[in-house]
């Protein structure tokens, strides 16, 4: 649960500014997160990753799938406008922003959607953390080993190497 590797340090930070130098990382990492980014500064979130990363460098995304299901089954979708994209979608923006999509896979079914409710109702209603937890991310995490779902959509990118630069390995 927590993170105590002496490497690691944490920051603060906005996923539009992000607070690093210019090629800093070889990955950059943003589980479940565009879809609380202001509605349409997406275009502004790939690029702070775009920029963070070193050439050949690796960004991985993950964010609720918009398909019948998913959409239906998340009380935030229709109580609150939760967003939710297409693989088609989040290729299109990381494709626009100078990435290369080296995968994309859509995960998770009817027991991500259990996790999500234990989550909401423990957040929103008793106020605290989710009752099922570990029974559904045991649950989950089986759903996931998967191929198929319609729950989540994961996209692995690559920040191009720079005209004439090779590989680290050459």
């Amino acid at each position: 649960k927590d993170l105590t590797d002496p490497r690691a340090h944490f920051c603060v930070g906005s996923a539009l500014q992000l607070p690093f130098g210019d090629a800093a990382f070889d990955t950059v990492v943003s589980w479940e997160v565009i879809e609380h980014v202001p509605k349409n500064t997406e275009p502004a979130m790939f690029r702070e990753a775009y920029r963070v990363l070193r050439p050949g460098g690796s960004y991985y995304l993950s964010t609720p799938h918009s398909s019948l299901l998913c959409n239906i089954a998340d009380p935030a979708w229709w109580l609150i406008g939760h967003r939710h994209y297409s693989v088609d979608r989040l290729r299109r923006l990381a494709e626009e922003n100078g990435f290369e999509v080296l995968q994309t896979h859509v995960k998770g079914g009817g027991w991500s959607i259990m996790a999500d409710l234990d989550m909401y109702v423990s957040k929103w209603v008793l106020r605290r953390r989710p009752v099922f937890e570990a029974f559904t991310r045991s649950k989950q995490g089986k759903e996931f080993s998967r191929n198929g779902g319609f729950v989540n959509a994961f996209v692995k990118c690559q920040k191009p190497l720079a005209p004439g630069s090779c590989a680290s390995y050459c």
